[in-house]
């Protein structure tokens, strides 16, 4: 193979490479704000439920699905302030 075929089909790796490398990136940072505003919406709904419940808690376990302690009501309160703003817990 010519050497200036090899030199070409190297930085067209790279470039495919280089390319990979800022998918990934722009995915990670799109998954982290994701999970920032999952993170606000369960503060602030929390909030909401405990109008209902001031013992209300709400929190994520390591399987990652919401758990919540307090009164019927409370719970209901915080789940619709969830899908509300578009993060369902069901």
């Amino acid at each position: 193979m010519p050497t200036f075929q090899i030199a070409h089909t190297a930085r067209e790796r790279e470039r495919v490479e280089q390319s990979r490398r800022a998918r990934e990136r722009e995915a990670a940072e799109q998954q982290k704000k994701l999970a920032d505003k999952w993170a606000e919406a369960v503060g602030g709904c929390s909030g909401q439920a405990r109008r209902y419940d001031h013992q209300f808690q709400a929190f994520v376990p390591i399987s990652g699905r919401v758990e919540m302690l307090g009164t019927a009501q409370a719970r209901y309160a915080f789940s619709k302030c969830m899908a509300d703003g578009g993060f369902p817990i069901q």
